[in-house]
């Protein structure tokens, strides 16, 4: 996910997600704590480790590879074009994806930028089928950022804590030790 990105995670808690090449922190600002694993070096090879090891909702990710098509439809995904709507005063085509675990429409600008203005996901398969909605605006293909953005510092009184269950690649496996 990118740099600073904030989505409410499926229990209502805001959470904040940081990855810097090497590094992926993850912070809540409901329990104002924040915890750190190593990732790999791709943002698609981390998305990827990230949604294997960690139980964090990351309803957007898809739309973070380097190829969001490839990521989005699959063999068995069956797609439609549905009508043109406005979103924020923009002509833009909806089209509808199907699959067996998600339903997602997406709404993507009819002029000469076919930018995404909308992306909808609804998990069929979770308890009250939970929707997750993303709108796209002031789109900037030339931005000048600071390698700063990406790096995480903690908010004054937040915790560092270990995300349990976590066990990187590069790190061996340790018997735990025995308390005599």
């Amino acid at each position: 996910m990118a740099s600073g990105c904030r989505q409410p995670a499926l229990r209502g808690n805001q959470a904040s997600v940081w990855y810097d090449g090497k590094t992926l922190t993850l912070q809540s600002d409901i329990e104002k704590v924040f915890g750190k694993v190593e990732m790999p070096p791709t943002l698609d090879d981390a998305i990827d480790r990230a949604a294997a090891t960690l139980d964090v909702p990351m309803p957007m990710a898809d739309v973070f590879y380097s190829s969001p098509y490839d990521a989005f439809v699959g063999q068995d995904t069956r797609s439609s074009y549905i009508q043109i709507e406005k979103i924020e005063n923009v002509d833009c085509a909806l089209l509808s994806f199907q699959d067996q675990e998600v339903d997602w429409r997406m709404w993507i600008a009819e002029s000469n930028k076919p930018v995404l203005c909308r992306l909808e996901i609804t998990y069929k398969n979770e308890p009250g089928q939970p929707k997750s909605v993303m709108t796209f605006r002031n789109w900037n293909f030339d931005p000048a950022v600071n390698a700063d953005v990406f790096a995480h510092t903690p908010p004054e009184g937040y915790a560092q804590i270990p995300i349990l269950g976590y066990v990187a690649d590069s790190e061996e496996q340790k018997e735990p030790e025995k308390v005599n």
